[in-house]
């Protein structure tokens, strides 16, 4: 976020620090939630890695699909996610149809629906003002 804050005052004293970075500290996690109010607890990735197909196929195989059979139990749901090239690959979207109850193909996924993607309209914003409510030193 680029900021370019300007300030009209009769004393220094009245302006307010703050802090930022040019390069903030970011972390990629993965989360899960179900209409049911299950949370799957988050997984990080590495820093400095990069999901590709490869990488999140893993992470499929060994943490999401099992919580979600375990969670789940003879419950029936639909797994969705969302557009990022990890997600759409070929070697994914094999997987989790062939792996998961009822997989929504990237063709049912819906647009900006604050409804049913509570990950991007809830989630990440409420995780994002909590980690940024206290300052953190850069690395």
């Amino acid at each position: 976020r680029v900021r370019n804050d300007r300030w009209i005052c009769q004393d220094p004293k009245e302006v307010k620090p703050t802090m930022s970075s040019k390069k903030p500290a970011a972390v990629m996690t993965l989360a899960v939630i179900s209409s049911e109010g299950d949370v799957m607890v988050p997984h990080f990735f590495q820093a400095n890695e990069t999901v590709n197909k490869t990488v999140y196929l893993d992470v499929l195989k060994r943490v999401v699909v099992p919580w979600m059979k375990k969670t789940a139990g003879e419950r029936k749901y639909t797994f969705q996610q969302d557009s990022a090239p990890a997600h759409k690959a070929k070697t994914v979207q094999n997987y989790l149809e062939a792996n998961t109850a009822h997989f929504w193909p990237p063709t049912f996924w819906p647009a900006n629906s604050p409804d049913l993607n509570p990950c991007d309209f809830y989630l990440w914003g409420r995780v994002e003002g909590i980690a940024c409510n206290t300052y953190h030193k850069s690395t």
